[in-house]
This record gives structure tokens, sequence and C-alpha cells, in this order.
């Protein structure tokens, strides 16, 4: 199933949650290169807990994109929407 890039910004979400976080990396969810892209990306001001700030910042929303695009496989963007799916609706 093929998702907007756009929510491609809902991993990141996903990866500000504590909790959601933490599951996720055990159960091996979040691709390394989706969390990697997070710890590298600037927040634009947001709080990293602000899920509505973050979901609502553009260059946020772009920068997501461009990173996961750039240094995740199609296996790895396609799990990494997985997540999305649920995240920034």
């Amino acid at each position: 199933m093929y998702m907007p890039k756009i929510t491609l910004l809902a991993f990141l979400v996903a990866s500000s949650s504590a909790s959601v976080l933490r599951i996720s990396r055990r159960q091996g969810i979040i691709p390394q290169c989706a969390i990697d892209c997070r710890a590298s990306l600037d927040l634009g001001g947001c709080d990293p807990e602000d899920s509505q700030c973050l979901c609502n910042n553009q260059e946020f929303v772009v920068a997501v994109e461009a990173c996961i695009n750039d240094t995740c496989d199609i296996a790895d963007t396609e799990a990494a929407l997985e997540i999305i799916e649920t995240l920034c609706v």
C-alpha cells in the first residue's frame, strides 16, 4: 500500500514518544536508518514530544522525507510506513 510521502513525518513523531520508541526498537520495528534520520534532524523549534508541532512543521516534514528517501532502502521505507499509518492523523 502506498502512502503519501508527507506521512513519513509520523515516523519521527513515533520516535519522539519514549514509550513507542522503546517498544518499537525492542521489537525491531523502526529501521535503523529512520532512527538515524530522527537523530540528525532539526526539529524546527518543536519540542521532541510535541507531535502536533512536528506534524504541522512543513520544513520538518520535507527534511524527514528527504532523509528517509536518501538513507533507507525500499524495505526499510515500507517498514517505516507501517508505523506511520497510525500516526499524525
